[in-house]
């Protein structure tokens, strides 16, 4: 991080405040991006049904009850018969 200096005998509390908040919401911002580009990448990411069933603790079978219940949504992958998961819903019945 570059060395910034500021003449604090001129300043309020309240501005000191506000230059920190800036200068430091700055530095999170630019070290968070990289994860936050990751993360929305997940959001769309399908998984297979033994990683589902590994996040959610459960059997693979139990996985497959989620679907015929509707907890979960299959994706068919390139129109084949195999299915994957939307990992952004298997995360989100993790969470339940």
């Amino acid at each position: 991080m570059q060395n910034q200096s500021l003449l604090v005998h001129q300043i309020t509390g309240e501005d000191l405040i506000n230059t920190i908040r800036s200068i430091v919401e700055g530095s999170i911002e630019k070290k968070l991006a990289p994860v936050i580009s990751v993360l929305s990448k997940l959001k769309v990411a399908n998984i297979e049904r033994k990683e589902a069933a590994e996040l959610l603790g459960v059997s693979v079978a139990t996985v497959s009850n989620y679907i015929r219940n509707g907890k979960l949504s299959p994706v068919f992958v390139d129109g084949s018969s195999h299915v994957k998961y939307k990992l952004a819903e298997v995360l989100a019945l993790v969470k339940e």
